[in-house]
């Protein structure tokens, strides 16, 4: 009976950014959101023949393209991440894949693995970065380092994809 047996466990990567976008990523909030919104009739569709669908939200994860940021805004990403206050770590999204895998009646669900933390809009009002609301995320990157006024009332929020 295909209905007792699971055959294979999908599991997808989302973003929280599916939920909370920022300036200037809207394709690839929206392709977050995707993920998201099919995970559940995905599943349903699915089952029948015995495969589940789940999909993983991950936050910041401590790869390359976090290692290339500088120590400061490494600091600051890490500082708005509520607990425990760092970057997901590549063993963790791993260990929760085996979870899922393992798990039969997880099926049609999204998983956040975030810390709690929860994406801001961006916005630096600093004298040294022009029309950032519009720029790409690498050029906003490059904005937060030459922010001086970053810290106080200037930076409303901060890049974390």
């Amino acid at each position: 009976d295909p209905t007792k047996v699971v055959r294979i466990a999908l599991t997808n990567t989302a973003s929280i950014a599916a939920w909370e976008g920022q300036i200037g990523q809207a394709a690839y909030s929206a392709s977050k959101g995707g993920i998201v919104g099919m995970t559940l009739p995905a599943a349903r569709d699915m089952g029948k023949i015995g495969i589940r669908v789940m999909a993983i939200a991950p936050g910041a994860v401590a790869t390359p393209m976090i290692g290339a940021l500088t120590p400061e805004i490494q600091t600051s990403l890490e500082s708005a991440i509520p607990f425990p206050s760092r970057f997901v770590k590549a063993e963790e999204f791993a260990k929760l894949v085996l979870h899922i895998v393992d798990n039969n009646m997880l099926n049609g669900s999204v998983i956040r693995l975030d810390g709690a933390s929860r994406l801001a809009a961006i916005v630096c009002a600093c004298p040294q970065s022009q029309n950032t609301t519009s720029a790409s995320p690498v050029s906003l990157k490059a904005a937060l380092v030459g922010c001086s006024a970053r810290k106080a009332k200037g930076l409303i929020g901060i890049v974390v994809k």
